[in-house]
């Protein structure tokens, strides 16, 4: 072989030898993203069935959920009140589903507000966009409004918005009551970040929230990345505070497959030093939101109930002589 071949057959080993490499990369990332896709499509099909997550694609916004029609907020009110307790619900949840736990709070003593977040407010539209700032402005609107002592309740999502803007100064809560409050949840922001990266902005999938406490049946994902950036805010926030001295009372499912009960623990014992955790073995009746919603007495039961009742309204009862 010449000196010109030799040279040649280099050139081109090398070349192989590259495009090898190049191909070897490229495949490795299809691989993570095949994966990516083929674990969040498994737990689509599995919650939802595939048939709704593909009906979910091209459904139109005028086939929403019945539940859309509700638009006015729970308002229960009692005299001589203690002072107010805003109660706010969790996403995708109809706030109507909140009235066992306003009752709680009437019977307490407490007026009580449990109003209906953007997104949830029969507005179809609202849906495919980020939520973030309305539901800032919502909170602190209805939080000037009502009397003091202020009771800030939420539920999963509920929870996180009233502690996030507590901590931010925007709001003051003299307490606060958390049913499943999603301060840390199971789904991993990475994975959140590589959807977010590629989802259509309008494309519907089906609500994994139980029919009967459901605002509509299928949603955008622009709601759930906005609550993506305020945990991510709150998480920020909370390094800088290091210590918040707010009383209160969480109740959590250790079985929770939304919320991560583990972290909130965590979080609650390094941040929230006068929080007091409260487990509670819920009733396994929702398939997807299983052991996750303990907001009335169907979901944990009679005894289980009661207790809870018990225990808001005694601390609720102490803060009100406090405040006398």
């Amino acid at each position: 072989m010449t000196k010109l071949g030799a040279e040649t057959h280099q050139r081109e080993a090398v070349a192989r030898r590259a495009l090898f490499e190049y191909s070897m990369l490229y495949m490795k990332y299809a691989a993570v993203l095949i994966l990516v896709f083929g674990v969040l499509g498994f737990i689509a099909f599995r919650s939802w069935g595939i048939s709704a997550y593909v009906g979910g694609l091209t459904k139109s916004l005028s086939e929403q959920s019945p539940h859309s029609k509700r638009t006015e907020d729970v308002v229960l009110s009692v005299k001589n009140p203690i002072g107010s307790a805003l109660v706010l619900h969790g996403l995708n949840f109809d706030a109507e589903g909140m009235k066992p736990i306003a009752r709680l709070l009437q019977n307490a003593g407490f007026n009580v507000l449990a109003p209906r977040l953007v997104g949830h407010k029969a507005d179809p539209e609202s849906v495919f966009s980020l939520q973030r700032e309305a539901w800032n402005e919502q909170i602190k609107f209805w939080s000037t409004g009502l009397m003091k002592p202020l009771i800030c309740v939420g539920y999963s999502l509920g929870g996180l918005l009233l502690l996030e803007r507590h901590i931010s100064q925007d709001i003051h809560c003299d307490y606060f009551l958390g049913f499943s409050p999603a301060l840390s949840v199971h789904i991993p922001t990475w994975a959140v970040d590589t959807v977010r990266a590629v989802w259509p902005s309008r494309i519907l999938v089906p609500s994994g929230i139980p029919f009967k406490y459901r605002h509509f049946d299928f949603i955008g994902l622009m709601p759930t990345f906005s609550t993506f950036d305020i945990l991510s805010e709150f998480g920020k926030e909370l390094s800088v505070k290091k210590v918040v001295p707010l009383k209160g009372v969480i109740f959590i499912d250790p079985r929770d497959l939304v919320v991560n009960s583990k972290g909130v623990k965590e979080l609650t014992q390094t941040y929230f030093p006068n929080f007091k955790l409260i487990e509670i073995q819920a009733l396994p009746l929702d398939e997807r939101h299983a052991y996750h919603m303990l907001i009335d007495e169907e979901h944990v039961g009679v005894s289980q109930w009661t207790r809870m009742a018990e225990l808001v309204r005694e601390d609720l009862e102490r803060l009100g002589r406090s405040r006398l």
